[in-house]
């Protein structure tokens, strides 16, 4: 069923990237609450094996059609800012990779690591963030 609604979303995003000029992403949530971000220009999606496919020019992004519970234009990729003045539990660092590559203080300083983009884990929530 899921399927059918993605196709049938695919036949009218030719028509709706008129009105999509300025949400440049386009955001796929799972049942378990993830969402994961992709670019709309030079978007490709493909459906093969149960799998959702979207691949642009800097990403390709695979997800089981049958965790998919939303899609939807985005104006954001989801990377959020920390709030360093919160009292925080120290939280872990990943890179992209999926390797832990350090930890923040409690109050939430991110130090020591180079810039670039991290998944932190804190709180019981996962956030990306941006390291300036």
């Amino acid at each position: 069923m899921l399927k059918k609604i993605l196709l049938s979303c695919l036949f009218v995003l030719p028509f709706g990237t008129i009105m999509a000029d300025e949400l440049p992403y386009l955001s796929f949530e799972t049942s378990g609450g993830e969402v994961k971000t992709v670019g709309v220009e030079g978007l490709k999606i493909t459906f093969s094996d149960g799998t959702m496919t979207a691949k642009n020019n800097e990403t390709e992004l695979s997800l089981p059609t049958a965790s998919l519970s939303r899609m939807y234009f985005s104006s954001t990729t989801g990377i959020a800012e920390l709030d360093s003045n919160a009292t925080l539990e120290a939280s872990e660092i990943y890179n992209l990779q999926g390797i832990r590559v350090g930890t923040t203080s409690p109050t939430g300083d991110i130090e020591g690591v180079p810039t670039g983009v991290y998944v932190v884990k804190r709180n019981g929530v996962t956030r990306k963030v941006v390291v300036k």
